[in-house]
């Protein structure tokens, strides 16, 4: 796709602002979102009963959106 319909079409999907990238485009298609974002990541913990004092486990997963969402939803790493 030429460079400047893929312009247009993300203009329309406010994923870029006069070709720069917009939050939603940063936290879709950035190498490193968090570098901008600092508060762009996805955290994930387990409690101990029905009690949120008690952590049971946390994780803290970075990365464009979908990297997260695979990360976390997906492809879901063995619990210990």
């Amino acid at each position: 796709m030429p460079r400047h319909r893929l312009n247009r079409h993300c203009g329309k999907l406010n994923l870029t602002q006069d070709e720069k990238l917009t939050i939603a485009g940063l936290l879709l298609f950035g190498k490193n979102p968090q570098r901008f974002l600092l508060q762009a990541k996805m955290r994930c913990a387990r409690f101990k009963g029905n009690n949120e004092v008690e952590f049971l486990d946390l994780k803290v997963i970075e990365g464009d959106i979908i990297q997260q969402v695979w990360y976390e939803l997906v492809d879901p790493q063995p619990q210990s």
